[in-house]
């Protein structure tokens, strides 16, 4: 498996997560953890998420979307943030999350990454972390 680029918007101590575990530990947190500092960003009651694209960019097999995500806390408090994330079409034609910033080898040729694409696996990625 390829490194994670991850940059966890809250994280103090250890500020880069080149590992999925080290990713999965910031939104999952929890006493088995990889990284102590993490308390689960993903498990805090989340109501809501939005994502608003300012600027998508798409090449052959890869796509980038800049701008803001919304998420709404239970009493309706709001978090907002700017992203960076990185899109790559894996070999079976699903789109991958590769980068995220609050950031795959040997494709297949004929796949391809379009805007209607990330913004749906932005939305997808969105519910999935409540």
């Amino acid at each position: 498996m390829r490194p994670v680029l991850f940059k966890p918007a809250e994280a103090k101590q250890v500020q880069f997560r080149p590992t999925r575990a080290g990713a999965i530990s910031y939104f999952k947190g929890g006493k088995n953890c990889a990284v102590k500092e993490d308390f689960g960003f993903a498990m805090k009651p989340w109501t809501a998420v939005s994502f608003e694209n300012e600027e998508v960019l798409t090449f052959a097999d890869q796509a980038y979307a800049l701008g803001h995500v919304c998420y709404v806390g239970e009493h309706g408090a709001e978090y907002r943030a700017q992203f960076l994330t990185g899109w790559v079409v894996d070999a079976r034609g699903s789109l991958r999350l590769m980068l995220r910033e609050r950031q795959v080898e040997g494709l297949p040729p004929g796949f391809g990454v379009t805007i209607g694409g990330v913004r749906g696996a932005s939305a997808e990625y969105g519910q999935q972390i409540f």
